[in-house]
């Protein structure tokens, strides 16, 4: 599981992920936080965007629902939007690494490597 999601359900449900506390979270942040073990591309990206939206969450927190969506769009090969999303999740936490690295990955990909290195 990427770090990014442990702290997501460690900052949200306040406990470990195998905790009862964790099972009674909203469904909507365990489908954002799922790595496509429980839910469907398109479910992690409705609980992200519920996260996003809920106006309950922290900045860290957010940038961490804003990287998990870009993850879940860019699985779906939707790079733009995934893009939108690590940016966004950049904006909220300029130290977020994870972000900055699957942000990367992607302009790597598309052959954009003086995008992919800034």
């Amino acid at each position: 599981m990427r770090a990014g999601k442990v702290i997501i359900a460690l900052a949200l449900a306040g406990a470990s992920l195998s905790s009862p506390a964790w099972a009674r979270s909203p469904l909507y942040v365990r489908q954002c936080e799922d790595n496509g073990d429980r839910f469907s591309l398109d479910q992690q990206i409705r609980g992200c965007t519920t996260v996003i939206r809920s106006g309950r969450f922290r900045e860290k927190d957010l940038a961490i629902a804003y990287n998990n969506r870009g993850a879940a769009y860019q699985r779906k090969g939707q790079y733009d939007r995934a893009v939108q999303d690590y940016d966004q999740a950049i904006r909220l936490n300029p130290r977020y690494a994870l972000a900055f690295k699957n942000r990367g990955n992607i302009y790597k990909n598309k052959g954009q490597y003086s995008r992919a290195i800034q």
